[in-house]
């Protein structure tokens, strides 16, 4: 499943790419910007904007919830989406590109030192040249999806 974002909701897409959605998300983006790319690559809108869902043609979700946590919830429950933790991570918050993960000796004088010594894997935007690593957040994220999937999934 794939997604477009629009101006409204950085928040919500970042936090969509950290559990390793597709969502493209550019916040000068035009209205028609968004509806060729959601046409032409099959994406749902995820849109604030009430005018846009009665467009004909479109896969729309309207977004009518505040806080990223609540918005989260409606996705999550309106699309049935389900985590996959082997995907949390994996695109980059920024850019959204798939992170390659890259040999240590690569990241020695881009990352702080102590992540360096006490980290064995990094991941690298090509397009940005950000570096990932699973600090503690990462348990933190897995937290925060357990509790926001499992309401939806069951588990």
């Amino acid at each position: 499943m794939k997604f477009i974002a629009d101006s409204m909701l950085g928040t919500l897409a970042k936090w969509l790419r950290i559990f390793g959605y597709d969502v493209l998300y550019e916040p000068t983006w035009k209205k028609e910007n968004m509806i060729n790319l959601s046409l032409r690559e099959g994406r749902i809108i995820l849109t604030r904007d009430t005018h846009l869902t009665k467009k004909i043609g479109l896969k729309v979700l309207l977004i009518k919830e505040d806080g990223v946590e609540n918005q989260l919830k409606q996705v999550i429950n309106e699309l049935s989406l389900t985590i996959d933790e082997s995907m949390i991570f994996t695109r980059c918050t920024i850019c959204n590109v798939l992170l390659k993960i890259v040999p240590k000796q690569e990241t020695k004088d881009k990352v702080p030192s102590y992540v360096y010594s006490t980290q064995n894997e990094f991941r690298l935007c090509q397009n940005c040249n950000r570096i990932y690593w699973s600090g503690t957040h990462l348990e933190s994220v897995k937290r925060r999806g357990d509790g926001l999937f499992s309401t939806h999934s069951g588990r």
